[in-house]
């Protein structure tokens, strides 16, 4: 996500975001074009040095209340997954996603991205996420389409596509961005 003059950069839902949070338990979560900003202010964050103990998830609390606000913007792990309109193409998203895993170039990944995660990725980290892959049950959350311009990866971003993945690891919200021919721009895992 770009970040700059303290702010981070991005899209919610298809709409542009300006966020930053804090580790007191803080969040600022500014989506411009629908005119709204949400605050949470909390003090149970815990410091960066603390693993094992967690705190307040102020950014899941803000991304709820834009939820609340209007449903449409409603954060992809809190969605109800439904028929999926296009089986064909989950089937080869996460095909690709493990192709990647497993170090093979996909056709279906834009080579900015695979180049990414060649130079970014080790092959211990590619290789854990390949055993995450195996045995996972996909189920589609939605899609949005973007309201803006976004590009990732000097991609042009036609669909974003919401996943939930259960694994035996636990349960993963994944997120693509496609372009117009329906390649993988950008990629991205949360936990549930």
């Amino acid at each position: 996500m770009p970040y700059g003059f303290g702010w981070f950069l991005g899209d919610d839902r298809g709409y542009r975001v300006t966020e930053h949070g804090g580790s007191s338990g803080t969040d600022l979560l500014r989506l411009p074009d629908k005119r709204l900003t949400v605050i949470v202010l909390t003090n149970l964050g815990v410091p960066v040095f603390v693993r094992e103990v967690r705190g307040a998830d102020a950014e899941a609390v803000a991304r709820a209340v834009v939820g609340l606000y209007d449903p449409a913007l409603l954060a992809p792990q809190m969605l109800t997954p439904k028929l999926d309109p296009n089986p064909a193409l989950t089937r080869q998203l996460f095909g690709a996603l493990r192709e990647m895993a497993n170090g093979t170039e996909s056709p279906l990944v834009v080579p900015a991205l695979l180049a990414w995660i060649h130079d970014h990725e080790s092959a211990d980290s590619l290789h854990r996420f390949a055993g995450l892959l195996q045995g996972a049950r996909f189920e589609f959350l939605g899609h949005d389409v973007p309201h803006h311009a976004l590009r990732y990866f000097g991609a042009d971003i036609a669909g974003i596509y919401y996943y939930r993945m259960v694994t035996d690891r636990g349960t993963f919200v994944r997120t693509f961005w496609l372009t117009h021919d329906q390649k993988i721009a950008n990629t991205f895992q949360t936990r549930e």
